[in-house]
C-alpha cells in the first residue's frame, strides 16, 4: 500500500510509538513486590495523554523476565509523559530498573488482515558528519 497522504497542511502524519520496557525480576521477588510495582506503572502510563494502550507481561520462555508495553501517538507524547510529575515521582526509580537498551520504536509498518498502513518516519536523516573533525 502507499504512503499516507498528507495532512492539509502539508505535514505527514506522525508515526505511532510502541514501547517495550523489559525488566528483570529475580526468584526472591516471590512476595510479588516488584510485578505489583510494574502493575503500577502500567496503570500511571495508561493514564497519561497520548497512550493508547498500556499492558504488563511475562515471558512464557523466562519467567524472571517481565515487560511493561506501550502504545503512544507519537515521540512528543511519550516524552511528554515521562516529564509529567506523577510520572517522575512515582516512576523513575522503577524506570531506572529497565533494561538498559533501546525500548521507543516509530511503527512504520502495521498489517492488520488484509489492512496495510505504511509511515513515514519522523527521525531525520543522518547528518554527513564527516566534514567536522
Amino acid at each position: 500500500m502507499p504512503t499516507p497522504p498528507p495532512l492539509s497542511d502539508g505535514a505527514w502524519d506522525a508515526a505511532p510509538i510502541e514501547v517495550l520496557l523489559r525488566f528483570s525480576i529475580s526468584a526472591s521477588d516471590d512476595d510479588g513486590q516488584l510485578s505489583d510495582a510494574l502493575d503500577s506503572l502500567t496503570q500511571l502510563l495508561a493514564e497519561q495523554p497520548g497512550c493508547q494502550r498500556c499492558w504488563t507481561g511475562r515471558s512464557t520462555d523466562e519467567p524472571t523476565s517481565w515487560v511493561v508495553g506501550s502504545r503512544w501517538d507519537s515521540v512528543g507524547a511519550y516524552r511528554r509523559a515521562l516529564s509529567n510529575y506523577d510520572v517522575k515521582v512515582q516512576a523513575s526509580s522503577l524506570l531506572g530498573a529497565a533494561s538498559d537498551e533501546p525500548s521507543a520504536f516509530e511503527v512504520l509498518l502495521e498489517v492488520a488482515g488484509t489492512d496495510e498502513v505504511r509511515r513515514r518516519s519522523d527521525r531525520s536523516e543522518p547528518q554527513d558528519d564527516s566534514r567536522i573533525r
